[in-house]
This record gives C-alpha cells, structure tokens and sequence, in this order.
C-alpha cells in the first residue's frame, strides 16, 4: 500500500515536473508580444490572476533607434482624394441623382482623420440647400460601407456599429458599449457588474472585444510611415561595460489578487478552494516561466555581445559563430539557445537586429581561423568592385580568388553568397565594348 501511494506520488511530481518543462520551453520561444498576449489569456479566464495598466513609455525602433510612444505607431496620415477614393469606389454614382452626390461628396469632406462624420443632418441640409430627408438617407448609406464604423457621429457608434456587424448578437457587449465605456476606460469593473448585474469574467470578456474593435475606421489606410518594431531585448554601453535588460516593463503589471489567495484558506466550500488553489498553480506556474524565460534570454544575449565585440561597438565585421558555441559558453542545451533568440530583436546603439542573423557558420581559412559570412561577403565585394567590367570573374574564379586568400569555398557558395549582397552574375556585369 506504501508503495503505491509512493508511486502515485511520483507519477504526480513526474506530470508537474514534465508541464513546468513543456511550458517554460513553450514561453521561451515567444516573443515580447506574444508574451503579452499569453497574459492578456490569462487575465481573461484566471480571475486569480490580476492586471494594472502600464503608462509608460514602451521602447520601439524604426530605421533608428529612437523611442517613442506606443500610440506612435497608430497615427497614420490619410489625404482627402485617398479618402474618397476609398468611399466611392464602394458606391455607383449612377443610383445617385445630382442632389444625393453632392451631399455624398460633402459628406466624405466632413469626415475627421478618425473617419468620424459629426455634423448633423440640419447642418448639412442648411449647407447645401438639399432637403434633410436626402441628407438623412445618404447619410444611412454612407454609415454602411467599409470600413464598419465609418461616418459614426463619435466613438460610441462606431464601436456599436462593429457589434452589430458580429454573427452574435452580445447584449452585454452592446450594453457596455453603449453605457460604460468610461468605466471600462478607468478599470471600474465593479461599477459595470452591479449595474448590469453580470460578472467580473463578463466583462472582462467584454472588454477583451472591445480592445480588438476599430476605434478610428481610418487608421492605417493609406500611410506612408515606418514600420515599427517592439525589442525584445535593449542594451546600452555604460561606464562599466554593457547594461542589458529585457523590453518587458509591462509584465510587473500582471501578479496575483490577494483576496482570493485568501479565500483558498478562509473558506469552508472544498470545490471552491480546490477552484482557486487550480487557479494560484496556473497562475504561479506562468509568472515562474516567464521569469525563467527573462534569465535565459538575457544570459543568451549576453553571451552573444560578448562573442561579437567589435561588431556592437560599431567597429567591425559579425565574426563566425554557432549557436552550439553560445549553449558550450552558457551551460543550456542547443535547443533551448534557439528557442531563446527565435523572433526576438535586439535592440543596440547601432540600430535593432534580429537575434537570429547574427549567427553565421564561417569557412575555415588556411591559417585555421574561421571567415564569417559577412567578412567573405566584404572580400567578395572588393574583389568585383575592382575587376575588368569589360571581362568580369565568374563564379569559379571569385571562388579561386577567394580560396588564394586562404578560404576554401565551393562555387556554389560563392554563388549564393554574390545574390546576398546583390551582385549580377557575370554576364549581366559586362559592359558593353561597343563604341
């Protein structure tokens, strides 16, 4: 009987054991933002599981590696024909008479940067001169192209004007939209419950929908700006050598709600603490990978700066390296070092890279060293810009060329290497001898 109960015991402490694991390899993988997206999971269905909105800054980078808020990265810059051209190419001006375009393309000069259309229907009638019940009609026309939520008087019919275009019809989703969505702002769930009698979760739920809907129909369209990208990692030369730290200040928002924790000693119901303590492993199982995940990239990174000196400090060429020499110089499997740099960008006073490209296998030279691939590529590239234009190398001579430097290359890479950095192949770099 002891040994049974020993080996049920053990088969409890292998599962845990073997999910921790899974799961901590699972978050080691993702990124910054799919990190968020776990935890916004969470949040919805863990009610131990607790949330206070972060108002800093979050780091993103461009071309540079300026910092800028967030919401930067949502502003868009849309001209009036642009904006026309996407409404009219949704109507027939032929089911018009004369009066209703007019008041259709008047309307379309109304609208905000936002695609919100706030005059009223007197206002435009006076304007033109044109019958209110014409301005009315169109005016319903307009509201029913895409994208949904265009022409909306403010915010709340544009968001009303999403829910209904959903399969289900959620009234607690319209009802919210419709009556709290300051309370939904501030974080007032309490307020929100009592009033529509509904719980915590429902909202939350709610609130999860809202946050993916449109709130400016014309964001985007048409924009010109810089894609942005959200580092995962920043590091910054200091006195004392590099400072490094994880892009993640928004996770210290996510922790665990205390009165729950403990209502699992307080109360007498055995199904509702078994409920909550369920909850607390999850909840703690979660932070616990993420922390992990946080100490590994950060021992990743470290690792790789330090192979790659000159390279971050702006005064050299990336230098061959492996990931099986990051996991020898960490302690951690393969495995696990390419699970910590996958999707994951760097940013460092010479701009933002992906963790991934800055690993390169190298050729071994005659003398023993290890060419990077960026070092070959800087010989080839000398090598073409002062051939003969009128008879250039072929691939067999770069390679020859390249192997009397000591690297022993196949033609194959040379030729792989040549389309890398945009060089033609020989006969599209011979200039002509015609005079």
């Amino acid at each position: 009987m002891r040994q049974e109960v020993q080996l049920k015991q053990s088969q409890i402490q292998t599962r845990t054991i073997s999910q921790e694991y899974i799961q901590s390899l699972e978050i080691l993988a993702l990124s910054n933002i799919e990190i968020q997206s776990v935890l916004d999971n969470e949040y919805l269905e863990n009610p131990i599981f607790e949330y206070s909105e972060y108002s800093g800054a979050v780091k993103t980078t461009a071309r540079t590696s300026e910092y800028c808020e967030i919401e930067d990265m949502l502003q868009s810059v849309e001209s009036n024909e642009d904006v026309k051209t996407l409404i009219t190419d949704q109507l027939n001006p032929g089911k018009y008479s004369k009066k209703e375009w007019k008041t259709i393309e008047y309307l379309i000069d109304c609208l905000d940067e936002n695609g919100y259309c706030d005059v009223s229907v007197m206002e435009v009638s006076k304007s033109l001169g044109i019958e209110e019940d014409i301005v009315r009609k169109c005016l319903e026309e307009l509201r029913e192209l895409e994208p949904v939520g265009i022409f909306a008087e403010n915010l709340v019919q544009c968001l009303l004007a999403q829910v209904k275009k959903r399969k289900d019809k959620d009234r607690i989703l319209e009802q919210i939209v419709s009556y709290y969505l300051n309370e939904l702002a501030d974080g007032k769930f309490g307020v929100i419950t009592k009033g529509l009698n509904i719980t915590t979760n429902e909202v939350r739920k709610s609130a999860a929908v809202i946050a993916k809907m449109n709130p400016r129909p014309l964001q985007g369209r048409g924009s010109t700006r810089n894609k942005y990208i959200v580092p995962d990692i920043v590091a910054e030369k200091g006195k004392n050598g590099w400072e490094i730290y994880i892009n993640d200040e928004w996770v210290g928002n996510y922790g665990l709600n205390n009165f729950y924790i403990e209502m699992i000693d307080s109360t007498k119901d055995k199904e509702l603490r078994e409920y909550f303590q369920n909850k607390l492993n999850r909840a703690r199982l979660l932070l616990q990978a993420i922390e992990q995940r946080r100490n590994t990239v950060l021992t990743v990174t470290s690792c790789i700066i330090k192979r790659q000196p000159e390279y971050f400090q702006g005064q050299g060429l990336l230098v061959a390296m492996t990931m099986e020499q990051i996991a020898e110089d960490t302690g951690l499997n393969v495995s696990s070092v390419s699970r910590a740099i996958h999707g994951k960008y760097l940013q460092y006073p010479g701009g933002t890279v992906s963790l991934k490209d800055l690993f390169t296998q190298g050729i071994k030279q005659a003398d023993g060293e290890v060419a990077g691939e960026q070092k070959i590529k800087k010989f080839l590239q000398e090598i073409v810009d002062s051939e003969n234009k009128k008879n250039p190398y072929s691939d067999v001579r770069l390679m020859e060329l390249l192997q009397e430097k000591g690297i022993q290359i196949s033609r194959r890479t040379v030729a792989k290497y040549r389309d890398a950095i945009g060089i033609k192949a020989s006969f599209a770099r011979k200039e002509s001898t015609d005079e």
